[in-house]
């Protein structure tokens, strides 16, 4: 009978709710997560105290009850599968930007953003260089400035190799 308490009132969730939803999936995990609980600790008292029972035919019987509970928590866990894979689907065809609240991020190379910076018409290259990026103009051009910088480092380490080489080649 306590078998039927703790896990009787599901049959009646499963059939009435058809829409998926977060809520409903999170409610099912919690539900069947403090079955779950419950069952263990039912379990290990079984097992554990079983001296306690006071007659073979008491444990036995309460071992049957466990095991048929255990069956059906296997049934409500294959159920959940189910639900929160189709829940999952779902949510997958979604339009990504409007079900993952982070940003997406791009990596851009140094030539991409100076070549955005000079293919601008006149006037007009950090305003097309922020709206290429999605920030502000101030924004823009710190990342103007930082590639810039990057490609002047870069053009004096190859000169500095250049020379190097010619030194060692004389």
């Amino acid at each position: 009978m306590l078998g039927f308490l703790l896990f009787g009132g599901n049959d009646a969730q499963k059939s009435t709710h058809t829409t998926l939803s977060d809520e409903y999936i999170l409610n099912l995990t919690y539900d069947y997560s403090k079955q779950y609980l419950d069952l263990r600790i039912r379990t290990d008292n079984i097992l554990l105290n079983a001296q306690d029972f006071g007659s073979y035919e008491a444990w036995d019987d309460e071992m049957i009850t466990v095991i048929r509970l255990w069956k059906q928590m296997a049934e409500h866990a294959d159920f959940l599968e189910q639900k929160a894979d189709a829940y999952s689907k779902t949510t997958a065809s979604l339009n990504a930007d409007s079900f993952f609240k982070t940003p997406v991020a791009h990596a851009y190379t140094k030539s991409v953003i100076t070549n955005i910076y000079d293919h601008a018409p006149a006037g007009q290259g950090i305003k097309k260089l922020a709206s290429y990026l999605g920030v502000d103009a101030r924004r823009a051009y710190k990342i103007l400035q930082s590639d810039q910088e990057q490609l002047k480092a870069d053009a004096y380490i190859k000169g500095g190799k250049t020379l190097r080489n010619l030194e060692n080649s004389q």
